[in-house]
């Protein structure tokens, strides 16, 4: 069974919803906070919503990073859904609620992510490629443990609220 990094984000009308990002068993627990806030840099400039929790099987104050205030525009069921592969082959959802709407392409227009937006960038490598926190490497995986190796596609994605 993996570990879980996750996410409860809120839109401006209260709605919540958790993002939840799988590691393999060999998550150092000892530097569980150091994880969830490096990844939380990632995550923060794409969505618009508030932050509510985060953590790793327990929660930790991020309020230094970014608070539970979401944009009022923001909107949980607005989403951008990525597909990314892992080892084998085998599809890995994830989608981020509250996705800013100017990080499709076409300054929002279209349905599709901008791949060559900065902060896109910064989070496809972490999925893919793990992120060093306290010079241990932490490689997101699927629900059984195998490494994301590959994004197929980013699009908007209109979910429903989740919990």
């Amino acid at each position: 069974m993996a570990v879980f990094v996750f996410f409860t984000l809120q839109d401006g009308d209260g709605d919540k919803s958790t993002v939840d990002i799988p590691f393999p068993n060999s998550f150092n627990m000892a530097n569980a906070a150091a994880v969830v806030t490096a990844v939380s840099a990632l995550i923060n400039p794409l969505v618009n919503g508030g932050l509510v929790s985060a953590g790793v099987r327990a929660e930790f104050d991020l309020s230094g990073t970014w608070g539970p205030g979401a944009a009022l525009i923001a909107d949980i069921q607005e989403q951008a859904q990525f597909l990314f592969r892992v080892v084998g082959g085998f599809p890995k959802l994830l989608n981020l609620p509250t996705f800013i709407e100017t990080f499709f392409t076409g300054a929002g227009a279209d349905k599709t992510v901008d791949m060559t937006a900065t902060e896109v960038v910064d989070f496809v490598n972490f999925m893919e490629d793990g992120i060093t926190v306290s010079s241990v490497l932490y490689q997101p995986s699927d629900y059984r443990g195998t490494d994301i190796v590959s994004t197929e596609s980013a699009v908007q994605h209109w979910g429903r609220n989740r919990h």
